[in-house]
């Protein structure tokens, strides 16, 4: 019995200096943790002279240095970028209750009819969202909006079941026009629009719905 455990911590002892020699400066598998300091670029992508390079971002380029360097991992024109530059806050000044409308469209869908300028609109829609805390997933500037969960449904929480929808806005004789869809513009129930506008409409008014936890992420953010 005697002679098995000796034999049991030799081979332990063994497999432990083997261990050394394998890995190490200087082992067979090197240490690679700090191979980042000393990245360089790669070649860059030949363009086929019947193709552009419009869609190519050199922004995740590797920048020449001597020391460190810091540099945003955030892709431009993302949703954190837009957050970032100020794009998605709740500092829009509130309107005033008076300001606000219900009206409906051709097809029946509720809008929320805003008496500012469309040029404002943008904004302050989405201080209203933010002030309630509301999760915007994704923007579209140019085609002007926001996508957004609605966890009314999932009990403020998010998962496979919680809706996502469209919030637009347009204009009209000097108004802005505010209505809700489905992705992709798919026509949603008339009920869960007209909350989904009221609740923008409070958060556009000043009013803010954010948990106590949603209030103090934003505030170390």
């Amino acid at each position: 019995m005697k002679i098995n455990h000796i034999v049991v911590a030799s081979l332990i002892a063994l497999s432990l200096s083997g261990c050394n020699k394998l890995v190490g400066d200087d082992g067979l598998v090197h240490n690679r943790e700090n191979d980042y300091l000393v990245s360089k670029n790669g070649k860059d992508l030949e363009i086929p002279p019947n193709l552009n390079g419009d869609r190519i971002s050199k922004h995740y380029y590797v920048p020449e240095h001597h020391g460190t360097v810091m540099t945003s991992t955030v892709p431009p024109g993302s949703l954190a970028a837009k957050t970032g530059e100020g794009m998605i806050h709740g500092k829009h000044p509130a309107l005033n209750n008076s300001a606000f409308s219900m009206g409906v469209s051709q097809d029946k869908s509720p809008i929320l009819v805003v008496n500012i300028p469309s040029t404002e609109a943008w904004s302050a829609v989405g201080s209203g969202l933010y002030r309630q805390g509301i999760r915007v997933v994704g923007v579209n500037e140019d085609e002007k909006v926001y996508v957004f969960l609605d966890t009314y449904a999932t009990d403020d929480k998010v998962n496979r079941l919680t809706p996502v929808y469209e919030m637009h806005i347009g204009a009209s004789e000097g108004k802005s026009l505010v209505w809700v869809t489905g992705m992709g513009g798919k026509p949603t129930y008339p009920g869960v629009s007209t909350r989904l506008l009221k609740m923008v409409q409070s958060g556009m008014e000043g009013k803010s719905n954010l948990t106590l936890m949603q209030w103090l992420g934003r505030q170390f953010k």
